[in-house]
């Protein structure tokens, strides 16, 4: 099956492993016979401290990110395109405009991504706050409501592409109560953020990393897939939030299986943000 990873991690940041490179990945893409690549890095503000060290690429390293991938295109057979994973914060909303705004050219794909709850961090590799202090603060259906709240926020923000493993919230909700949110509950929530990726175009990935995290199983719920399809979410992508090379590739062709599942001939790849469809089978 040909593939391609579109959620692809290359440093900057703590939460990558210190074996990784660019060059490192192409080799392993492949031998995994991975046709296609899309290198991102975290663009991320903390909701109170801004720009933190070691959890986000700043402003002025980005022109060297873009210069090590546009190198490394050199040396493979792949079609290597390059991203940002970014992380909405409605606080610094106009900040990641502008640096997005001045670099957009240089860029294939945005992601976005909803890590924090006010200040709480969902994802808590990128933060100092403890996130389970969350669960004592609100009940599991308060949680994931504020969790979508902020998803809505960031999709209106219209600052990307496509919406990152949409139901990150699971990573610590899941581990905590030990369920998963009934789906009744979880389908009333999620037809809102359909309606606004639908209003503003933007696309949902299908997100392999949570057969690492405590869920076993895809971002997002295959409910939410069946009701994308529903809607007539076009753009969807799949990625497996590579850290580490071990993670490259990782359970996609689970994220496939779902794909095919709910009635999607493929999934679609970005050149300079322009959405193609990659068909299965095919290319």
């Amino acid at each position: 099956m040909l593939l391609a990873d579109y959620h692809v991690h290359t440093g900057y940041t703590v939460d990558v492993k210190e074996n990784v490179s660019i060059e490192a990945y192409l080799r392993k893409a492949e031998k995994l016979g991975l046709v296609e690549i899309c290198f991102v890095n975290h663009l991320e503000f903390h909701p109170v401290k801004g720009l933190v060290k070691g959890a986000t690429i700043f402003p002025d390293q980005i022109e060297e990110f873009i210069d090590e991938v546009e190198k490394a295109k050199a040396n493979t057979s792949l079609r290597v395109k390059i991203g940002l994973e970014v992380t909405y914060t409605q606080r610094f909303e106009k900040n990641l405009e502008a640096i997005l705004s001045q670099h957009e050219s240089s860029f294939d794909f945005f992601l976005g991504s909803i890590h924090y709850i006010g200040n709480y961090a969902v994802s808590p590799a990128f933060s100092t706050e403890f996130s389970e202090e969350i669960f004592a603060k609100f009940d599991e259906i308060k949680i994931y409501q504020k969790y979508f709240d902020e998803v809505i926020r960031a999709v209106e923000s219209q600052l990307f592409d496509v919406l990152a493993h949409p139901d990150l919230i699971r990573k610590i909700a899941v581990k905590h109560y030990s369920r998963e949110i009934d789906s009744e509950i979880y389908l009333d929530m999620i037809w809102r953020v359909l309606d606004a990726l639908d209003e503003y175009n933007v696309g949902l990935e299908v997100n392999s990393a949570g057969y690492r995290h405590s869920i076993g199983d895809c971002y997002p719920r295959m409910e939410m897939l069946k009701a994308a399809r529903k809607k007539g979410i076009k753009v969807v992508t799949i990625g497996s939030d590579a850290h580490a090379l071990e993670h490259l590739g990782l359970k996609l062709e689970k994220a496939v299986e779902k794909l095919k599942l709910v009635g999607y001939e493929g999934f679609y790849v970005f050149e300079k943000h322009k959405p193609r469809l990659f068909k299965l089978g095919i290319e």
